[in-house]
């Protein structure tokens, strides 16, 4: 948890919920390399969840169909508050069985998953990293978290606001 402090917004820390497991990781992809990951972590916890939390529709469905393609046996699921989820196939969210679940950042509050994998942290290498805003979403992201973390971002250089977390916090590699 003392991953997330580091993106506290307010005066004070609020009570985080203690969690065990190992440090957040940090993983330097090639484009779309998110799916192998995702597959990897899955295959490792076959009776976990892993929630898959992204920062666009675009993102969650793309990494659906890549899923899909190339591990259908693990059944990915994912949840959508958008119009755009056919006959409400993609409304609907149980989170009691394991396995992978995609869900917009709009909709992580609240939630909470074995092992959470932010899959587009570059995405937001072009946002005011002293926003309160961003910020307090990463906050949330790694409480979202209850045993491991794992941040990703694709291109040469770590995303800034990430850049800052120091070695004892997230591990590289």
């Amino acid at each position: 948890m003392s991953f997330a402090a580091h993106f506290n917004t307010g005066t004070g820390l609020p009570a985080l919920p203690v969690r065990e497991g190992p440090h957040p990781r940090w993983h330097r992809l090639p484009h779309g390399g998110a799916t192998d990951l995702l597959i990897l972590l899955a295959q490792k916890h076959p009776q976990q969840s892993v929630g898959v939390i992204v920062n666009s529709t675009d993102t969650q469905f793309s990494l659906l169909r890549s899923l899909e393609r190339r591990a259908l046996r693990l059944k990915p699921r994912t949840y959508t508050y958008r119009a755009r989820a056919p006959q409400g196939r993609y409304r609907t969210l149980d989170l009691d069985r394991p396995g992978i679940v995609l869900v917009h950042r709009a909709s992580a509050r609240g939630l909470g998953f074995d092992t959470v994998v932010i899959p587009d942290t570059h995405t937001d290498s072009a946002v005011d990293l002293t926003s309160a805003a961003l910020r307090m979403t990463y906050c949330m992201l790694a409480t979202r978290a209850r045993r491991e973390l794992h941040l990703t971002y694709e291109g040469e250089t770590e995303p800034p606001l990430c850049a800052q977390v120091g070695p004892g916090d997230l591990l590289r590699g």
